[in-house]
């Protein structure tokens, strides 16, 4: 299948990069799964917040691969976002190319996330 969209595509067709695009906006869509089950099983609901702070403590493995999970999210935000401009291109879909801008502010607010998702179990100190 691939050996058959690279055959077709022509340089600066978009057709490879767009296929690519799709293929990151799916391993997104996992990354998505991982962050929710690795949140849920770091912090389930608390009622204060000193609960939540002292979860995230007792759980800051499972913490950080929530945050690990955050930033390959958002890598891959903006590997899609890379990918999909010549689609968009080629498309002549300029109402598109406002998807590419929030792909991409997306994925900068992602990995800022889950770097401070990794650094807050260490900020957490109880006595």
């Amino acid at each position: 299948m691939t050996n058959l969209i690279i055959r077709q595509s022509t340089p600066g067709s978009g057709r490879l990069e767009g296929t690519i695009g799709g293929f990151t906006l799916i391993l997104t869509a996992v990354a998505a799964v991982a962050m929710v089950w690795t949140r849920l099983e770091a912090s389930v609901d608390h009622p204060t917040l000193e609960a939540i702070f002292r979860a995230i403590d007792e759980n800051s493995a499972m913490y950080n691969w929530h945050g690990t999970a955050r930033l390959w999210f958002g890598g891959l935000l903006l590997a899609s976002s890379y990918f999909i401009g010549p689609a968009l291109v080629q498309a002549r879909a300029i109402g598109l190319q406002s998807s590419r801008i929030f792909l991409t502010l997306a994925g900068i607010a992602m990995i800022v996330s889950g770097i401070l998702t990794i650094l807050l179990p260490s900020l957490i100190v109880f006595d």
